[in-house]
């Protein structure tokens, strides 16, 4: 289902899909690990209907994978790299020289705000400018301009309620944890990281475990804010919906101000982040759009909101999004290990 070297988000054939399929890719988006059968009950399918519309949807590349997210440490920093480019570039030239440089995590070709963004994970500022500065030096001249936003750990993370219209919308807030943990429970991070939806059973013959062991530390890693629940990954485009980055730059208080932008993103179910960055800008919004129509509505509701408070937003809209999976495999080894340190 995933190629050799990367995990790709692209809309080069639009795919339709119903209600039903919708509602499944939202039970599988919060909670990969539930089985066809609970999640039949939730959208009134059968079992094995189910399992036959979920093969047609990691077919056709809707779902690209299953995974889990694991918390931050306070030495990994994530950092965006913005580019403006002067001229088209070749997008396979470039992925290759950018890839082959071993240090990106992900490739954002984009409109809008930048043409080109890079996503970097690093521990310090002297590593960060060596990797930026081997970066632009392969990519040569075609820079028109370029600038870099460090992600802070503070944000929130909403589930895409849009693709079933719920209105009980969760808040996924974002944290440190330096706590040690098991060998076990590395391997089981580890094994989730690369297959969120693997069974108890495949766990339990991999890791040598019982299977109550292996159920009774997964619950044990999500309850104490190690991993959160895994889930597949979405190939939004191809089932035409645009995933834009809403950049902002305001002034006041910044709590005040955030607080704003959650009450809205309650009531509006296509946002679905908010993160405190560091650069031009003060705070970054995404959400996921189906029409032109939708994104300047939530412009204008973001705009009505913060009144004299945004001194400036930009935007990019991702036309295609590439993440390095050798590297998303040696981050999580890196991280996991960190723990015991």
């Amino acid at each position: 289902m995933e190629k050799d070297y990367s995990i790709t988000h692209s809309n080069d054939s639009i795919i339709n899909i119903d209600n039903k399929d919708k509602k499944i890719l939202y039970e599988l988006s919060i909670n990969c690990r539930q089985s066809n059968a609970e999640i039949g009950r939730k959208v009134n399918l059968s079992k094995q209907s189910v399992a036959k519309r979920i093969k047609i949807l990691e077919k056709t590349n809707v779902i690209i994978c299953y995974t889990t997210y694991f918390v931050k440490l306070k030495d990994s920093v994530d950092y965006y790299i913005l580019i403006k480019l002067k001229n088209n570039i070749n997008k396979e030239d470039l992925k290759n020289k950018i890839f082959g440089h071993g240090q990106i995590q992900a490739i954002w070709f984009t409109i809008g705000l930048a043409d080109l963004v890079l996503v970097i994970s690093t521990t310090n500022s002297e590593k960060l400018n060596k990797i930026v500065n081997e970066i632009l030096n392969l990519i040569g001249d075609n820079i028109n301009k370029f600038e870099i936003v460090e992600a802070l750990i503070s944000g929130y993370t909403f589930y895409k309620d849009y693709l079933i219209e719920n209105k009980n919308r969760k808040v996924i807030r974002s944290y440190y944890n330096n706590e040690k943990i098991s060998e076990n429970d590395i391997k089981i991070i580890g094994e989730l990281f690369n297959n969120g939806r693997i069974t108890l059973i495949e766990l339990s013959q991999k890791l040598r475990l019982s299977i109550n062991t292996v159920s009774n530390r997964i619950k044990y890693l999500i309850k104490n804010k190690f991993i959160i629940n895994p889930g597949a990954i979405i190939n939004l485009p191809v089932i035409n919906y645009h995933i834009v980055h809403i950049f902002i730059s305001v002034s006041g208080n910044i709590e005040e101000i955030e607080n704003k932008l959650m009450k809205i993103m309650m009531l509006n179910l296509n946002f679905n982040l908010i993160w405190r960055i560091v650069g031009n800008y003060n705070l970054l919004i995404m959400a996921d759009v189906d029409t032109i129509n939708k994104l300047i509505s939530l412009i204008e509701i973001i705009k009505d909101e913060l009144k004299e408070d945004l001194i400036k937003y930009d935007i990019l809209i991702t036309n295609s999004l590439i993440i390095s999976n050798n590297i998303r495999k040696s981050k999580v080894e890196l991280i996991i290990n960190e723990f015991n340190k």
